[in-house]
Formats: structure tokens, sequence, C-alpha cells
């Protein structure tokens, strides 16, 4: 689904959590699944990667998607540790189908 869409939109405003805790988008980025939605953006065939985060009623930026360069997937917090095993065939799927992509599009270049 990530592939087809138009605009990628992270809702993560700062809330208390019913525990108790402060969650925002710096806890955002330490959840697994979130990382690798974030990361399929990033190897979408889209040639605009561009992210929008909601972190309030009014506020919103338009924010790059090289995060994922220093949020690795695999090291993301997992409540199903088995998931890791899935993320990793997932992410070597969507890798080839990029460098595919990028290939047939673009050229040697971006290869």
């Amino acid at each position: 689904y990530v592939d087809r869409c138009r605009f990628f939109v992270i809702l993560a405003p700062t809330v208390v959590h019913e525990e108790g805790h402060t969650i925002d988008y710096n806890t955002w980025k330490t959840r697994g699944w979130c990382r690798f939605e974030r990361f399929a953006r990033v190897m979408s065939s889209s040639a605009d990667t561009t992210m929008l985060l909601v972190r309030g009623p009014k506020t919103v930026f338009q924010i790059g998607s090289h995060d994922y360069m220093f949020d690795p997937v695999g090291s993301g917090d997992f409540s199903v540790e088995a998931d890791k095993h899935r993320i990793a065939v997932l992410a070597k799927d969507l890798i080839k189908a990029k460098a595919a992509w990028l290939l047939h599009r673009r050229g040697l270049r971006d290869y």
C-alpha cells in the first residue's frame, strides 16, 4: 500500500500514553513496523519519498525519508520477535524491486 500512496503521513503528536509516559515522533521511530513503513516509502517506485509529519492539530512538517539509514528496521522494537524475520524477507524484496525500478527508469547513475 505504501507504493501506491501519493502522500505518506506520520501521525505522531506529543501525547501522554495511558501508561503515563510521553510518546511522540521519537518513540514512533523506535517501533519496528513504523521503521519498515518508512523504509517501504524509500524503496517505493515513487520519485518523491517526502513524508508529512503531523505533530499536532496545527503543526505539520515536510520531512525527508533519509532517517531510515540511522534507524535500521531490524533494530526496531517489535512486540512479536518473529516479525523481524518476516521484515527481513520483505525488505530484501523491496530492495530488489527498487533496484530494478531504478535500472529501468533512471539508468545506471541512481542504480
